[in-house]
């Protein structure tokens, strides 16, 4: 569709759902709203791994990272947003039996 509809965003077709990519067929209908730039935007990344020791000198390392584009002058404001959404889905997202085998 790439249809302007207000001042600094526009309706693209989603390419993924539920955690998976979507085929063309599956596209339609499923759209969304993006925000567009006026000027070149700054780029805020966020990364963070928790390390498990699963003993006999072994770890599982599990990182979750995110870049996001934002205006300089939203840049702190920005990585706020990154941080919430790295240390949730850290905590809330990772299925809960790796953490119930490793002893958490």
């Amino acid at each position: 569709m790439s249809e302007v509809t207000k001042a600094g965003s526009k309706f693209v077709r989603k390419q993924y759902y539920r955690g998976r990519f979507l085929t063309l067929e599956e596209e339609n209908g499923l759209e969304m709203e993006v925000h567009t730039f006026e000027s070149p935007p700054a780029q805020v990344e966020v990364t963070a791994t928790e390390v498990k020791n699963l003993g006999n000198y072994e770890s599982l390392h599990l990182t979750v990272g995110i870049t996001l584009p934002c205006y300089p002058e939203e840049k702190d404001d920005c990585r706020d947003h990154a941080l919430k959404w790295v240390k949730e889905t850290i905590e809330d997202q990772l299925p809960a039996s790796i953490f119930t085998q490793l002893g958490k």
